[in-house]
């Protein structure tokens, strides 16, 4: 009775084992799909952090924008602190 109880706990483990490998085998192919994902999409005209800069005329604009929001988000908070 005990022998079989044991070994059915020990075909158990082992079945657990197998499907917890399988398990990381799914989640490593993810990570390295998901890195090459990066990797080709940052290799792209438009990386997930913005637009290539590629020219002095574009740096110039862009940081103009980047100003204008800014400007603009510092009245919003200078007329939200007026209203409180």
């Amino acid at each position: 009775m005990a022998k079989d109880l044991f070994e059915k706990e020990i075909t158990q483990r082992k079945k657990g084992k197998g499907s917890m490998k399988v398990y990381a085998l799914v989640l490593i192919i993810v990570i390295l799909a998901a890195a090459l994902g990066f990797v080709v999409y940052s290799g792209s005209l438009n990386s997930i952090f913005g637009t290539k800069i590629s020219s002095p005329n574009q740096a110039a604009s862009a940081l103009s924008g980047l100003g204008n929001d800014v400007n603009g988000i510092s009245e919003d908070l200078k007329e939200i602190d007026n209203k409180l």
